[in-house]
């Protein structure tokens, strides 16, 4: 919705004024949306450990790993203190920035606040439209679909492979 957007964008000053908002669009779901975004929400948003175990054997083989997410401020916290989350090399949040993927900006404030070359870039993303859009940038693209493939392939490589050239051959091999 347009309000959820706004408050990925960091452009409510917090959660609650976001919920009153809401209350006053849909007062009929007050309760559930009070239960929803102010209870702790640590309590239904665990990590996915082997993504996170998965991203500190690419770390420990030398490669940075960077976060290019859209999650408001509560989330950013509470992800902030999952276990694995210091292996990060640095990220571009859509709170801090005040814009969502996939406005190519965030992809180029990641490029450009980083001295990242897209082409050397990974683009992994849950959602094929967020990465649809980085193309024309450059950066190598997966996308869910070929998540399990790429982690495959990725936890095989030894710091010397050429990732780009297998991730490529992994990825444009299938069907």
């Amino acid at each position: 919705s347009q309000e959820w957007d706004k408050y990925n964008k960091g452009l409510y000053k917090d959660v609650h004024e976001f919920v009153d908002v809401l209350k006053q669009l849909y007062p009929k779901y007050t309760k559930m949306m009070e239960k929803a975004f102010l209870d702790d929400w640590s309590s239904y948003m665990k990590p996915d450990v082997k993504m996170w175990q998965g991203l500190a054997q690419l770390k420990n083989q030398g490669y940075d790993i960077y976060m290019l997410a859209d999650i408001p401020d509560e989330l950013h916290q509470i992800v902030k203190k999952y276990e694995g989350y210091q292996i990060l090399s640095g990220g571009v949040f859509s709170h801090e920035e005040h814009m969502r993927k996939p406005d190519i900006r965030m992809y180029q404030t990641l490029l450009d606040r980083y001295g990242l070359e897209a082409g050397e870039c990974v683009m992994i993303d849950d959602r094929l439209m967020s990465i649809f859009y980085t193309d024309p940038l450059g950066f190598i693209l997966c996308d869910s679909v070929f998540q399990l493939m790429v982690r495959r392939c990725l936890f095989a490589l030894d710091k010397h492979s050429d990732i780009h050239l297998i991730l490529k051959n992994a990825l444009y091999s299938v069907g």
